[in-house]
């Protein structure tokens, strides 16, 4: 206490005391000088903000289990849900490419949404094949999961 207090007059005597310099330019006419505190400032860290992921609101579609349990009939409706499991598949790995945009995993993420495109294709061109009748506005997903129960 009694040094900060020592120092605290020294101060309001010199202005300088906690200061040192640094000569820049020193001629005969002219003497320029820099003025700077003893102690270095110590800057805090800036605070990095975490990019929040938004979420995903998906459509209410019976799981992978459930098709498996329920067994094949009605075909219709089973070709149908996978249909759109495809799509939504197909979706969900658009999304992902994008988070890896940038990243050593991107090569990875464009296999997968490719893959997942892949499915997309084949599962439209099966309900066609089928004959399941397909809703007429985007994204054009069989009536069976489109239209409301």
């Amino acid at each position: 206490m009694a040094k900060k207090a020592e120092e605290k007059e020294a101060e309001e005597k010199d202005p300088k005391a906690g200061l040192k310099s640094k000569t820049i330019i020193q001629t005969p006419f002219k003497l320029e000088m820099i003025w700077s505190p003893k102690k270095p400032v110590v800057k805090k860290p800036k605070h990095k903000v975490k990019r929040k992921l938004p979420t995903l609101h998906l459509p209410k579609l019976p799981s992978r289990h459930e098709i498996v349990n329920e067994g094949p009939y009605p075909i219709e409706q089973r070709l149908a849900a996978l249909a759109a499991h495809a799509y939504y598949l197909w979706g969900d790995s658009k999304f992902l490419v994008e988070l890896a945009g940038g990243t050593q995993s991107e090569l990875l993420a464009r296999n997968v949404e490719r893959f997942a495109k892949a499915a997309d294709t084949a599962a439209r061109s099966m309900a066609q094949a089928a004959h399941i009748p397909m809703s007429k506005a985007p994204p054009n997903l069989p009536l069976e999961v489109s239209a409301l129960p």
